[in-house]
């Protein structure tokens, strides 16, 4: 592939995370700030955001075959990218525009039919860009580079919202801000589509229309191939950790540590800086010790630092943003290898697969992997509130750090028996041959 085909298919990577996160960041304390301010109630929420997952566990398999055995003179991928694309952008401007301004029945129907259309059209969009990655290099490095490449604008979405977001928020509202989003997802996610040249599709004589039970006997086929359970559940469980932080931290400044919308930026700012060093350091480790020890290495580091997060304003006393800076800049090298292999890693489970069936089925195994990860992403979000319930505000939100080293400990133990395990890079060797 050329730098620039890399470069626009990557920028998908900003309208995949951007989206997610802003989700993830804001919709929490827009929706649930607490003191009185709420807009849904708190339990309600949690079932609203556990309901749109729903939602896009059980599109993904649909739309993962769907894409599969799409036919049409510009590929299976292509078409729904296109055509989606504009209404994720409106889905999600419309997240933060609710009826009432107080706590009310109206807001959460609402919220939970437009949760249900981001989720759905996000799958649309998402599950057949990241199908098209096996399907547009076969290059076990050149994979690597691209979703490096990825990665990279992942690391601008995350600047994006950790760094700009509450800035922004401030100054222009919700709503703008909001719309200025809007529009950036819409431009990153059509990118893709002048890097990847239409790949006509026709299906084989004698192969079945698409079925609710072809549908389901292909999405359950993908738990025959091993290593695929491996990635599935280790990977599931690290989402559940990840999210949990990621959706509280907005809540962590305003409600624990004092701070506003803009002070986000304080806390999150270290973790765009360990996160750009991450990128190349799980680079190299991928291709010199390969993509198995890395991935190892990356749950070792998760379990090993978000149980600190208890302790965040107590170990520092009167300066609780220090400790909270050290954390999050410690977080952001694990967060870098979760942003970057899990990808490369499911490309060579998928080639794994067509060696043993015979067929090239990217977006099922796609989108069967979004079914247990959205699913443990929505039970989060229901786990956050409940912590918050049960024990208290402060408490609560202490408590999340040691259950996302728990949720990690228990993604690691799933990922030891990974097989597919390449050979580390030997210069001498790739010289000689």
């Amino acid at each position: 592939m050329s730098r620039m085909s890399q470069f626009l298919f990557g920028a998908g990577g900003f309208a995949m995370h951007a989206s997610n996160f802003l989700i993830v960041t804001w919709l929490t304390k827009f929706y649930t700030p607490g003191n009185g301010k709420d807009l849904v109630d708190p339990w309600l929420f949690g079932l609203i955001f556990l309901f749109g997952r729903i939602i896009d566990a059980v599109a993904d398999p649909v739309v993962g075959y769907w894409s599969d055995h799409h036919e049409g003179k510009l590929g299976r991928r292509i078409p729904f990218i296109r055509w989606g694309a504009p209404f994720l952008a409106l889905f999600l401007f419309l997240s933060f525009t609710p009826i009432t301004k107080t706590a009310s029945l109206a807001n959460g129907i609402y919220l939970a039919v437009i949760m249900a259309g981001f989720f759905f059209f996000y799958t649309v969009v998402i599950t057949p860009y990241l199908a098209l990655i096996p399907e547009i290099t076969n290059d076990p490095k050149e994979r690597v580079n691209l979703t490096t490449i990825q990665a990279v604008f992942i690391l601008i979405a995350t600047v994006y919202v950790a760094a700009l977001s509450g800035p922004l928020i401030q100054a222009l509202g919700y709503v703008y801000f909001m719309l200025l989003s809007s529009l950036l997802v819409l431009a990153a996610s059509l990118a893709p589509l002048w890097a990847a040249k239409p790949q006509p599709y026709t299906r084989p004589k004698g192969k079945e229309e698409a079925t609710i039970g072809q549908i389901v006997k292909w999405t359950l086929s993908t738990w025959n191939n091993r290593p695929f359970r491996h990635v599935l559940l280790s990977t599931s469980f690290f989402w559940f950790g990840l999210n949990l932080l990621m959706a509280a931290i907005a809540l962590w400044v305003t409600n624990v540590l004092g701070g506003k919308e803009a002070d986000v930026a304080l806390v999150m700012g270290p973790l765009i800086v360990s996160n750009l060093l991450g990128f190349w350091l799980f680079n190299i480790l991928a291709r010199r010790r390969g993509k198995y020890f890395a991935f190892i290495l990356m749950f070792i580091g998760m379990i090993l630092v978000t149980p600190s997060w208890f302790f965040v304003q107590r170990l520092t006393g009167d300066m609780p943003y220090l400790h909270a800076m050290i954390m999050s800049f410690c977080l952001g090298f694990p967060l870098a290898g979760f942003q970057s292999l899990p990808y490369a890693v499911l490309a060579d489970v998928i080639d794994h697969d067509e060696e043993l069936s015979g067929e090239r089925r990217e977006a099922i195994f796609f989108g069967m992997q979004a079914i247990f990860q959205k699913s443990m992403i929505g039970l989060s979000m229901v786990v956050l509130q409940l912590m918050r319930s049960s024990f208290g505000e402060v408490m609560g939100l202490r408590l999340l750090g040691p259950v996302a080293a728990i949720s990690c400990l228990i993604g690691l133990i799933s990922f030891l028996g990974y097989s597919l395990r390449e050979l580390p890079e030997n210069p001498s060797t790739t010289e000689a041959s």
